[in-house]
């Protein structure tokens, strides 16, 4: 039972690990590649609390600021279980998506307080600021890493996807479920689809996936790893 991971180097190792301990083989081929921008906040002076959308974008933020006590709200257990790692004290996750994000904040800050910093990437899905603006909240974003997009499927994807040995490949967000659409279509391996399953962090991912001839969409019953990967070998087990 092998299934394949494109998440970037560091995560696809990572979530590796994990199925591993559940006896399920991965084959990576990252799809981003992750590259770090310099950049610090300060001491945080009039910041009551930053915000991480990605394990990324946390990996950011505890490269820019010394302070570990900031409150962090990150997008989902994936996000904040990194910037725990990182050593932040005061980290809150929401349900995996902008919208539950935006809920948190709204619930646990106050914006008459201080403004907040979101640390991301360059490129980011949906609007966070413009989501809580109308609540008074003012949002600063800064960018701290690029994530850049593999040109063509990586060859280990692509011998495994024509070889159909695949249970299917997991997923962790609908930019790089995107990205390896795009990429399979452009190598014209879709028909191997039909005999996979896409394993999906989040109902925004499968919204990507929806419709390209997949043999099944599963989504984790929670946004995190773990879970996840519960599914992917439950769906071993029935294969």
């Amino acid at each position: 039972m092998t299934v394949l991971v494109t998440r970037p180097k560091r995560d696809s190792l990572a979530f590796a690990a994990i199925l591993r301990r559940r006896g399920i083989e991965s084959l990576i081929a990252p799809l981003l590649m992750i590259v770090d921008v310099t950049i610090t906040v300060g001491d945080l002076d009039g910041v009551q609390g930053c915000v991480v959308t990605s394990a990324n974008g946390a990996d950011a933020l505890a490269r820019a600021t010394a302070n570990r006590s900031v409150p962090v709200l990150a997008v989902g257990t994936v996000s904040a279980a990194r910037a725990r790692e990182h050593g932040f004290t005061g980290v809150h996750a929401a349900g995996g998506d902008l919208e539950s994000l935006a809920v948190l904040i709204r619930r646990s800050l106050d914006p008459g307080v201080g403004r907040l910093i979101h640390v991301s990437g360059s490129r980011i899905a949906g609007d966070l600021a413009g989501l809580l603006a109308r609540d008074g909240f003012v949002v600063e974003r800064v960018v701290g890493y690029h994530a850049e997009a593999a040109s063509g499927l990586p060859q280990v994807a692509l011998a495994a996807l024509r070889g159909g040995h695949l249970l299917g490949v997991a997923h962790f967000s609908p930019r790089t479920a995107a990205i390896f659409m795009r990429l399979v279509r452009e190598a014209g391996v879709e028909t191997s689809l039909q005999s996979l399953v896409g394993f999906c962090l989040s109902d925004a991912v499968a919204r990507t996936l929806e419709g390209s001839g997949w043999k099944d969409l599963v989504v984790a019953p929670r946004s995190d790893a773990e879970s996840l990967a519960g599914c992917i070998a439950l769906a071993g087990e029935h294969s």
